[in-house]
């Protein structure tokens, strides 16, 4: 089993994506879980890794459970980043991970139809924004 943790950074209806430049398919940043940590102690690693951006985790907002290729079992937790606007300038020449990424960006969920499977991206987020996130304030 992989337990693997991701951040969801919306701004306003953008969704912030990382591509793994190695196999060439997009993803929520994050990645798996250190046995010596947590969900969250994993994500804000993760991202701070493969970004330098010290994010802040406000909830964990959905949990995925699915196959792997490998045929393991992979649960994501999904936690909601609210510092948007520190995502806009990264400098990957600073990432000690920078070699992992490719294109990073907020993108349209109208155009998020490339993402790696079998996470249904813009389903889940649909839901989630209309799961009434709407009583949440953004700006924790």
């Amino acid at each position: 089993m992989r337990i693997k943790s991701r951040g969801v950074i919306l701004d306003d209806d953008k969704i912030f994506l990382v591509e793994i430049a190695q196999l060439g398919f997009y993803c929520l940043p994050g990645w798996k879980m250190e046995e010596w940590e947590t969900t969250k102690q994993c994500i804000e690693r993760e991202i701070f890794e493969e970004l330098w951006v010290k994010p802040q985790v406000w909830q964990l907002i959905y949990i995925q459970e699915f196959f792997d290729e490998d045929g393991k079992i992979v649960i994501d937790f999904w936690y909601l980043i609210t510092n948007s606007e520190d995502f806009k300038n990264i400098d990957l020449l600073k990432v000690s991970h920078w070699f992992e990424i490719g294109k990073y960006w907020f993108y349209d969920l109208n155009e998020v139809n490339f993402i790696y499977k079998p996470i249904e991206l813009k389903d889940v987020l649909e839901k989630i924004k209309k799961w009434e996130f709407s009583h949440f304030n953004w700006n924790c």
